[in-house]
């Protein structure tokens, strides 16, 4: 489903790419004599290509013509270039600020000349940056390991382990053999409870083989495995995405609860739908009622874990006192610092671990991605272990 919104995003997305390049056009001629002729005709073909492949990857064209195999091929050198050039014009007042250390008498050429040295090498450090990133987004996962202590965690669930998978895309670049070592890294970790919390699915065709091996770890996960929507279901065909999981018997879980028990313990797993909408007033309207049919029936004193799309509902998570709430949908907005995303404000929470009182909410940056670039912020499966504390 593709709303008008969608459609303003891709147009202003090429707009900013061919500003980006043509800036870095103006400032190429400005400080390098030999950028003329077929150095710079070389440059545009570059740009436009990178643009074109873009606006293409939109659209159906590669797979309509047969070329959706070596369209992954094209997104990478897209990313690359349009990384390096965004790094080459940050770097760019850098090293004006730094040519203003440059002795006073040197002359105006020779402080040019300066600056074309320094970015120049800003340069190289940002096609290596970039080629980097779009690596470790291509190769590197981490198993994110948090114990998480409860005062009102039943005892006989101390020590119960909560897996969280999120946003995997299956798609161009997230394939069948990339999901199998995700199932296989989750496994490991000997979960009670597999979560995945939405963004499962780009390409239609991938989703039912990716589910059937899914299934097949049913009877090795005690309290099973349960998956809420995401908007890319959405946008790719929802109908279609709930009978996938019906005929493999994966629930889905829409604005409902399950009671689920483990030994002599028990405890309720919500999950909300998605917020379709851009209009934040909405989207907050939305969480409220999506939580509220969430946790009906649920006794208030009953342990309980929250799981969604969209990290808004962790506020709804800390305003009901719902010990655990797990969400994606953010991709920890691909660039970070520390365990927490290089652009925290980017939605209200973006990436990792939250607390209020007595409440936890937790934002995976996902295990994968429909842009391929990831800088200090890798692809994740996240494993809890819940455990009782006493009061004292």
């Amino acid at each position: 489903m593709r709303t008008q919104g969608w459609y303003l995003f891709q147009v202003a997305t090429v707009v900013f790419l061919l500003s980006i390049n043509y800036l870095a056009d103006r400032l190429l001629r400005r400080l390098y004599s030999r950028y003329t002729g077929k150095p710079r005709i070389l440059f545009w073909l570059l740009a436009l290509l990178s643009v074109l492949v873009y606006a293409l990857a939109r659209t159906a064209v590669f797979r309509e013509v047969g070329a959706g195999s070596i369209l992954k091929y094209f997104m990478y050198g897209m990313v690359i270039w349009d990384i390096a050039i965004a790094g080459l014009l940050f770097s760019w007042p850098l090293c004006w600020i730094a040519s203003r250390f440059v002795r006073r008498e040197e002359q105006d050429p020779g402080r040019r000349a300066f600056i074309g040295q320094a970015l120049g090498l800003g340069a190289a450090v940002s096609l290596s940056g970039a080629i980097g990133g779009v690596i470790a987004a291509e190769s590197s996962v981490v198993v994110r390991r948090r114990t998480l202590s409860f005062t009102n965690l039943p005892p006989s669930l101390s020590g119960l382990r909560v897996v969280q998978i999120s946003d995997s895309h299956l798609g161009l670049f997230f394939g069948l053999n990339r999901w199998e070592e995700i199932l296989q890294l989750a496994q490991n970790e000997q979960p009670d409870l597999l979560l995945l919390t939405g963004d499962i699915v780009d390409d239609l065709e991938l989703l039912t083989p990716a589910l059937d091996k899914l299934a097949v770890m049913r009877p090795s996960i005690p309290c099973g495995i349960f998956a809420c929507l995401g908007n890319h279901e959405y946008f790719r065909n929802v109908s279609i995405v709930r009978r996938a999981f019906a005929s493999a018997g994966v629930p889905l879980l829409s604005n409902e609860n399950r009671r689920l028990v483990k030994g002599n313990g028990e405890f309720y797993l919500l999950a909300a739908d998605y917020p379709l909408t851009r209009n934040p007033g909405e989207r907050e309207a939305l969480c409220q009622e999506y939580a509220k049919l969430a946790a009906s029936g649920v006794p208030k004193q009953d342990f309980a874990i929250f799981m969604a799309h969209h990290p808004d509902f962790i506020n709804e998570g800390f305003r009901r006192n719902i010990p655990l709430t797990v969400a994606g949908h953010t991709h920890g907005a691909q660039f970070g610092w520390g365990e927490r995303s290089l652009f925290e404000g980017a939605f209200s929470y973006t990436r990792g671990l939250y607390q209020q009182g007595s409440s936890y909410g937790f934002v995976s940056s996902g295990v994968g991605h429909w842009l391929p670039f990831r800088l200090n912020c890798p692809p994740e499966i996240v494993s809890f272990t819940l455990m009782r504390t006493t009061v004292e």
